[in-house]
């Protein structure tokens, strides 16, 4: 049952994927993200984005920390050595 428990879950997530690269209407998506997450939700989403956008700047993490009040424990550590910024850069840049 645990299997099949995660098989669903992660099922879910490859469909909200889908539906997030099918919506192509910015006022739409960000109703549609006001609607499935909650405020502390697109908090958490906005400050690893801030966090992104700094590491990227070459703003170090304890920068990053003190000037936008975030744990260097929950949403700094592991972002520098993460498979993320091969992505960011080959999205972005």
């Amino acid at each position: 049952m645990a299997d099949n428990k995660q098989e669903i879950k992660s099922t879910s997530f490859d469909e909200l994927v889908k539906i997030f690269t099918d919506i192509n209407d910015e006022k739409f998506m960000k109703d549609f993200m006001e609607c499935l997450f909650t405020p502390a939700e697109r908090e958490d989403f906005a400050n690893r984005w801030t966090l992104v956008k700094e590491i990227d700047k070459g703003t170090t993490q304890r920068e990053i920390a003190k000037n936008f009040n975030m744990s260097l424990c929950k949403d700094c550590l592991f972002f520098e050595d993460s498979l993320f910024f091969g992505w960011f850069t080959l999205i972005f840049q």
